[in-house]
């Protein structure tokens, strides 16, 4: 369905331009993918409504050469505002973050945002200025980057029905000997993306 491209569109794939499936979705106009290599296949519809779709997988999509930026401190519990200071700072930076895991607890907090280091490499430099009296007085850590990495996603909207997708999606990794760097999964239960060492991609 339309929703299940637009996922896949925005975790890498390369075949839809998102912008293109917006006013044909308005108009309800279905879509058809083919491939040009094998003309006589019958291709892929995209429309609002699949009948009879029982499948809780339906694409997995990536996007290679990510950098996690870890922003952390001691003082961020229950702080009103961080996290659009965090944004405002990479909007007027040039970069943009395209998936956010955010974990906390009572003994330490860490909010991590992933962006795309071709977007802007200095994406560290522009939230460390932002938050540069709370590094120096302790209350925030300096901002750490991790290259090298890939975000994968795997999307299917009836994953919301399916018990059990998310862990069989990270007992497979864990028997392949993956190990998930950070994962996030939307309240609507249409995707899971996660963040792996781009050489496991």
């Amino acid at each position: 369905c339309v929703v299940e491209a637009m996922e896949l569109c925005n975790f890498g794939a390369k075949v839809i331009y998102p912008p293109t499936i917006y006013p044909v979705c308005v108009k309800n106009i279905p879509i058809k993918v083919k491939n040009t290599f094998n003309p006589e296949n019958p291709g892929t519809i995209i429309k609002q409504q699949i009948a009879n779709d029982f499948k809780p997988i339906k694409g997995i999509s990536s996007i290679s050469g990510t950098t996690l930026i870890t922003v952390a401190g001691l003082s961020m519990v229950g702080v009103i505002g961080v996290n659009q200071r965090i944004f405002t700072a990479l909007t007027n930076g040039g970069s943009s973050a395209f998936m956010v895991s955010q974990a906390s607890s009572e003994n330490s907090t860490a909010i991590e945002y992933l962006v795309g280091l071709l977007i802007d490499p200095t994406a560290v430099n522009v939230v460390d200025s932002e938050f540069a009296k709370e590094i120096e007085t302790g209350a925030m850590f300096p901002m750490h980057a991790e290259g090298g990495l890939a975000t994968v996603a795997i999307v299917g909207e009836n994953m919301r029905h399916t018990p059990g997708v998310a862990g069989k999606l990270f007992g497979t990794l864990g028997r392949s000997g993956i190990s998930v760097i950070a994962c996030a999964q939307g309240a609507s239960e249409t995707n899971i993306s996660f963040v792996i060492q781009g050489k496991s991609l």
